[in-house]
């Protein structure tokens, strides 16, 4: 038997017995699918609109739970909208910044306690130059 058939049996059983893990798992797929890139050519502004609808939707959706954790995530989706909206423009993360800071910190915990300051701060532009 395929393992996906197993796995669905499995999740068949802790769905019937627990519902609001099932309610919980279709609700973390929904925002999975909302955040997926919009297929077609279509302008910044029709995106950005209309994913905003859908994630205040979903927001609403999240608060409407009895699990404190998906509220949780509610709040801070709805904290957070502008950034993540901003996302739609360019397609791009922070994920350059965290890498340039992950080396920068790597960088200072091998070079700890340098003395020289100026040299110090000098090879790190040229680490990270």
């Amino acid at each position: 038997m395929p393992i996906y058939v197993q796995q669905e049996k499995r999740a068949n059983i802790l769905f019937k017995n627990y519902p609001e893990i099932q309610k919980a798992y279709f609700l973390v797929k929904k925002l999975r699918i909302w955040f997926a890139a919009p297929s077609g050519k279509t302008t910044y502004q029709k995106t950005r609109t209309r994913k905003k609808q859908e994630l205040l939707s979903l927001i609403k959706e999240l608060l409407e739970t009895k699990i404190e954790e998906l509220k949780n995530m509610a709040f801070m989706l709805k904290k957070n909208l502008a950034q993540i909206l901003n996302y739609f423009i360019a397609k791009e993360t922070n994920a350059k910044t965290e890498a340039l800071n992950q080396n920068l910190q790597r960088f200072i915990n091998v070079n700890y306690g340098a003395r020289n300051t100026d040299f110090f701060l000098f090879r790190v532009k040229t680490y990270l130059a």
